[in-house]
Parts: C-alpha cells; sequence; structure tokens
C-alpha cells in the first residue's frame, strides 16, 4: 500500500512543479514582451501615455504575442513529427503515412501555446531583423 502512496505523492510533486515552471515561463514572457515595448514604443516617459504610444504599444503587444503564438505552433508539430518518426522506428513498422498523420495532430496541440509560450521557444524569434520593427532592441524615435 505505501508504494501506490508514493506515487501518488511523487506525480502530485510533479504536477505542481510543472505548473510552477508554465508560470515562471509566463512572468518571463510578459517581462520580455513589456521591456521590447517599452523601448520601442515609449520616447518620452511621463504621467500619461499619448495616443502614438498607446497604439504603438498594443500593436506591439499583439504582435510578439502571436509571433509566440506562431513559434509554438511550429515547435510543438516539429515535436510530435520527432516522436512519431522515433515511435515508428522502434516499433520497425514505420510507414511514410505517420508523417501525415502527425501534421494533422499538430494542429490540434495548438491549444497549448500559452503552455508552449512560455517554453522560451519564442526568445530570440520574436526579435526581427528589422530596426524599425517593435521587437527590434533599439529604441523609437
Amino acid at each position: 500500500m505505501e508504494p501506490k502512496r508514493e506515487q501518488r505523492d511523487t506525480t502530485s510533486q510533479m504536477k505542481r512543479m510543472r505548473q510552477q515552471i508554465q508560470l515562471a515561463n509566463v512572468q518571463e514572457l510578459i517581462q520580455k514582451m513589456t521591456q521590447r515595448c517599452f523601448r520601442a514604443c515609449i520616447v518620452r516617459p511621463g504621467p500619461r501615455l499619448s495616443a502614438s504610444e498607446r497604439t504603438c504599444l498594443t500593436n506591439c503587444a499583439d504582435l510578439f504575442m502571436l509571433t509566440v503564438k506562431r513559434v509554438s505552433q511550429q515547435y510543438f508539430r516539429r515535436r510530435q513529427r520527432q516522436q512519431q518518426r522515433r515511435l515508428a522506428s522502434e516499433s520497425g513498422t514505420g510507414t511514410a503515412s505517420g508523417t501525415g498523420t502527425a501534421n494533422g495532430t499538430g494542429t490540434a496541440s495548438g491549444t497549448g501555446t500559452a503552455n508552449g509560450s512560455g517554453t522560451g521557444t519564442g526568445r530570440g524569434t520574436a526579435t526581427a531583423a528589422d530596426a524599425s520593427s517593435p521587437f527590434s532592441d533599439t529604441k523609437r524615435e
């Protein structure tokens, strides 16, 4: 009877750890978005935002989140395809049709993008090479 209890305790601890990691990842994502958008949009900090600063911040945040979502979806699709290929090669019965199915299921995993976005898959890729982008590290003048 004790091994089952230990297993439940371990499972519960693992679940809590995953939740803490997810929370930390989301906090990191928000912090990065805030820093980038502030640098890109706020020319003169003051007690109020101008209309152009508000518009810039809204567009910047929307673009940042959209980029993270797309990167996360691609990451999960690739990961699923790799897992399916590995399972197919381990079982020895894998066929080329297995990859097609991975694509279909990969789209469904897009619902976990908030989870994926926190994993940091968007790090670096969310920044655009174009200096006029709201994701560039240069401040807008």
